[in-house]
């Protein structure tokens, strides 16, 4: 049988994963919107509902977030975390949104892009990121002079998009006092 095909006037289920040549990928080439019509039925015709079955093309969002802070920090200095968001997907993220939770004992200073302090979190609305995208983003916040020597600041963020099945994606960061 051949990707799609389906003879007229035949009963049953239509399956598009058993025959040879119909991956996935492929699914999106053959599906197409039908009106049906019943000799039996006085209700015809009917239409199929284009908006009950989600079929996935491949061309999703991907976020992969990487995040570097230097290995010490002096306290009563600022600290500075550098994240690189890209998008590794073949299709657009929308909505994205990264989050950052303040590490306990130091104070926010500044944040690029738009991205603001709510509650704990720097919160940064990217809106889209189109495949193959990256952005750039910093978070400085100081570290008071009277943390103790040794201590270990850990920090994690995180970023989002309804467009990643994935989502959220996480990343964390340790460093030493």
């Amino acid at each position: 049988m051949e990707c799609g095909y389906y003879p007229s006037g035949r009963d049953g289920d239509l399956k598009l994963g058993g025959a040879r040549g119909c991956e996935p990928s492929r699914w999106n080439d053959y599906l197409e919107y039908r009106k049906v019509e019943s000799p039996t039925d006085p209700d015809t015709p009917k239409e199929s509902d284009p908006d009950e079955t989600p079929v996935d093309n491949g061309n999703r969002a991907m976020l992969m977030l990487e995040k570097s802070a230097p290995m010490t920090v002096i306290a009563g200095n600022n600290l500075t975390y550098s994240f690189t968001l890209t998008n590794t997907g073949a299709g657009p993220a929308r909505n994205v949104e990264v989050r950052d939770r303040i590490p306990a004992g130091v104070n926010f200073v500044s944040a690029s892009m738009g991205g603001s302090l709510v509650g704990e979190e720097v919160v940064w609305s990217l809106g889209e990121l189109a495949a193959g995208a990256s952005v750039t983003l910093t978070l400085e916040v100081m570290v008071p002079a009277n943390v103790a020597m040794g201590t270990v600041i850990s920090n994690m963020a995180q970023a989002a998009s309804p467009d990643d099945v994935n989502s959220p994606v996480k990343v964390m960061v340790w460093m030493l006092r």
